[in-house]
């Protein structure tokens, strides 16, 4: 029987936690992060659950309101990156490679018609073991103008119903920075 994938959410940064250089220079002043646990019971290797990252992308894409989104991911076999404008294209993406090669979006970026509303990162903390809340984790941030984490906390509570998931909870950060 499949163990579900588990996942908490964080609003707000910690101490550990990378800002990147445009959170600061486009006043994207909170922060959401998804932490989707690198390992299920179940299962020997590491395993990342892109079905699972994806519904909370296309939730954040209708909770910032984005006309358009850039997003950049690494090809596993050239290792070079890619750009890919819709989540129906990284759908296809992940599809097209085998389980075991898949990994966060590198970056993505969130428009309207006016400017950069959010951006997107992956924080690869399976790689290093991390701090306690992201440990061996597929963590994506998200930084922006907009307070996502009512949106992304009301999907969190009804995952069950979309995805084989099971929220482990919420952690508030220090929400400036």
């Amino acid at each position: 029987m499949r163990a579900p994938t588990t996942f908490k959410l964080v609003r707000g940064i910690h101490q550990e936690t990378p800002v990147p250089q445009a959170a600061h220079l486009c006043g994207w002043q909170h922060r959401v992060a998804v932490v989707i646990d690198s390992h299920r019971l179940d299962l020997a290797d590491m395993y990342f659950d892109s079905a699972l990252l994806l519904r909370f992308l296309v939730a954040i894409d209708d909770a910032i309101g984005a006309t358009s989104r850039h997003i950049q991911v690494i090809a596993p076999q050239s290792q070079q990156p890619l750009e890919l404008l819709s989540f129906a294209a990284l759908q296809d993406f992940y599809l097209d490679i085998p389980e075991q090669d898949r990994d966060l979006p590198e970056d993505i970026f969130w428009f309207n018609d006016v400017e950069t509303i959010g951006g997107g990162y992956a924080e690869k903390w399976y790689a290093g073991g991390g701090p306690p809340i992201y440990h061996d984790s597929f963590t994506f941030s998200v930084f922006s103008k907009r307070d996502l984490f009512p949106a992304m906390a009301a999907l969190a509570a009804n995952i069950s119903t979309y995805a084989h998931a099971r929220f482990l909870g919420s952690h508030e950060g220090q929400t400036s920075f």
